[in-house]
C-alpha cells in the first residue's frame, strides 16, 4: 500500500483526467476541491474566476487568475493565440510531483486557443492552409492531438487533472435542436475531443438537498482480477464471467465499476464504486437514467431497441399466424423458379446491427457474446484512436445501454413518459479491420 496520504484514500488509482460539465451553479468546481487532497496540494489556472472565491478561503497551493494576469499583460485585449502562448508557460511554471490535482477551470477558452494555435501554423503540424481552411477531419484531429498532449503533460506532473467545461446550445442550422420534450438539447463544449481524452466523462446536476447527482458520459475505470484457475474462479466472479471473457483460459476479468447514473457525485460515492462495482451486481433503480435524463443519443439507441423489440414481437407473431394457417391444410408455396430474396441488411444504429457486428478478431457477432465480453471489447475500443474502431464503439455502447434485468423492477424507470417513434437513422460503414490485441 502506498504511504501517500492521498492515494491511501483510493482502493484503485484515481482517474487520471477527469471531464466535468454541468449547468452553470450545479457543483462542478465543488466537485474538483473534493477529491481528498488538501487545498496546499492544489493547483487552479481559473480561466473565468470561477474558483477565486474558493482560493481566498483555502488558500490553494498555486492559484491562477488567468483573465487578471491576461489583461494586465494585454490591456487593450488580447487574441485567442496569444492565450494559448500564455498557457504553455503557465503549464512550464507548474512543478511535478508538488500537487496532487491541477484544475483547468473553466476550460472552454482554452480548446479555442489550441485551435487558434493549429489555424495559424498548419505546417507545424503536417497540414496545408487549405486543409485548414476545409475544417475537415485533419485540422480537428490536429487540435485534439495537440489538446491531448498538453493535459497527458499536466497529468504527469500530478495525480488527477481535473477539466471543467460549460453546455452550450445545439444547433440545426440557424434554430437550436430540439428534443421530442421541447427541450433545447444541450451539449458539453468540446465533448468530441474531451470524451476520447478522458478518463472520466460525468454532466453533474444538481440533485435533492443540493447532493449532486451526474450522468457517467464514459467511464474509463475497471476492476481488473486475476483468474489463474477458471474452474476456481476468485469470489465474485461468476462462471458466466469466465466463460464470456475467458474462454475457460487463465486471465484478467474485468469488472464495470460505474453505473450510467451516479445518484451522489461525490468522491467518496465513486471511491465505493471502487470498492464495490456495479459488475458484480444488479444495477439499482436510481442508478438507471430516466428518459428524459438521457442524452439525444440515449434516447435514440433506447427507441432503437424497443423499435427492435416490437418488430421481434411482430414477427413472433407472422409466424405463429404461419404455423396455424398450415395446420387448417392451407400451406403457401413459393414459385420454384424465383431465387428467395438476400436478407435485408439491419439499419445502422440498430440493435439487430449491433447485435451482428462481427467481433474484429473472432468474427462472431457480437450478439452472440456475454455482456462481460462487451464491457471488456468496449475498455479496449476506448483505448483506439483509430476511426475504423467507431462503429464498433457504437454498437457497444448500444448493446451495453440495455439495461441489467432486475427482479421484480423496471429496467427502465418508468416516471416519464414514453417518446414518439423514432426517424429513421442514416446508414454507416459498419465495418472493422483492427483487431484487439
Amino acid at each position: 500500500m502506498s504511504d501517500d496520504p492521498f492515494l491511501k484514500l483510493w482502493p484503485m488509482m484515481p482517474p487520471q483526467i477527469t471531464i466535468t460539465t454541468g449547468e452553470i451553479g450545479n457543483g462542478k468546481s465543488t466537485f474538483t476541491q473534493n477529491t481528498g487532497a488538501s487545498p496546499d496540494r492544489t493547483c487552479v489556472l481559473d480561466f473565468e474566476k470561477s474558483q477565486k472565491g474558493d482560493d481566498d478561503q483555502l488558500h490553494f497551493g498555486m492559484y491562477t487568475d488567468v483573465q487578471a494576469e491576461m489583461t494586465a499583460k494585454y490591456p487593450n485585449g488580447f487574441t485567442r493565440l496569444q492565450l494559448y502562448d500564455y498557457f504553455v508557460a503557465k503549464s512550464n511554471e507548474v512543478p511535478a510531483g508538488k500537487f496532487d490535482v491541477i484544475v483547468l477551470d473553466n476550460a472552454s477558452i482554452l480548446e479555442d486557443a489550441i485551435t487558434a494555435k493549429v489555424e495559424t501554423n498548419p505546417k507545424e503540424f503536417g497540414l496545408s492552409p487549405n486543409q485548414i481552411t476545409d475544417g475537415g477531419g485533419l485540422k480537428w484531429g490536429a487540435v485534439k492531438d495537440l489538446y491531448g498532449y498538453h493535459l497527458n503533460r499536466l497529468a504527469s506532473k500530478c495525480k488527477m487533472v481535473f477539466v471543467v467545461v460549460h453546455l452550450r446550445d445545439k444547433w440545426n442550422g440557424k434554430k437550436p435542436m430540439l428534443d421530442e420534450y421541447g427541450k433545447v438539447v444541450r451539449e458539453p463544449k468540446g465533448k468530441d475531443t474531451l470524451e476520447q481524452l478522458s478518463s472520466l466523462f460525468v454532466w453533474v446536476t444538481t440533485g435533492t438537498g443540493g447532493v449532486p447527482w451526474a450522468k457517467v458520459i464514459k467511464a474509463r475505470m475497471a476492476r481488473k482480477i486475476w483468474v489463474a484457475d477458471p474452474a476456481n474462479p476468485p469470489e465474485g466472479v461468476t462462471p458466466e464471467m469466465v466463460a464470456g471473457q475467458l474462454n475457460g483460459e487463465p486471465g484478467n476479468i474485468i469488472v464495470q465499476v460505474l453505473p450510467p447514473r451516479l445518484p451522489k457525485c461525490t468522491w467518496p460515492a465513486i471511491r465505493e464504486y471502487m470498492r464495490n462495482p456495479v459488475g458484480f451486481r444488479e444495477l439499482r433503480r436510481d442508478e438507471v437514467l430516466s428518459r428524459q435524463e438521457m442524452s439525444d443519443d440515449d434516447r435514440l439507441k433506447l427507441r432503437a431497441l424497443a423499435a427492435q423489440n416490437e418488430a421481434d414481437a411482430a414477427a413472433s407473431r407472422l409466424a405463429e399466424s404461419e404455423m396455424r394457417s398450415q395446420g387448417q391444410g392451407r400451406t403457401t408455396t413459393r414459385p420454384t423458379s424465383m431465387p428467395l430474396p438476400a436478407p435485408a441488411k439491419p439499419k445502422v444504429g440498430t440493435l439487430e446491427w449491433a447485435r451482428e457486428m462481427p467481433h474484429p478478431k473472432t468474427r462472431l457477432p457480437l450478439g452472440e457474446m456475454t455482456r462481460d465480453k462487451w464491457q471488456a471489447l468496449a475498455n479496449w475500443a476506448d483505448s483506439q484512436t483509430n476511426p475504423k474502431v467507431e462503429p464498433l464503439k457504437k454498437a457497444l455502447a448500444l448493446l451495453l445501454a440495455q439495461p441489467l434485468p432486475a427482479p421484480n423492477a423496471p429496467t427502465v424507470r418508468e416516471d416519464i413518459p414514453e417518446p414518439p417513434e423514432p426517424a429513421d437513422s442514416q446508414d454507416q460503414d459498419g465495418s472493422q479491420d483492427d483487431q484487439p490485441v
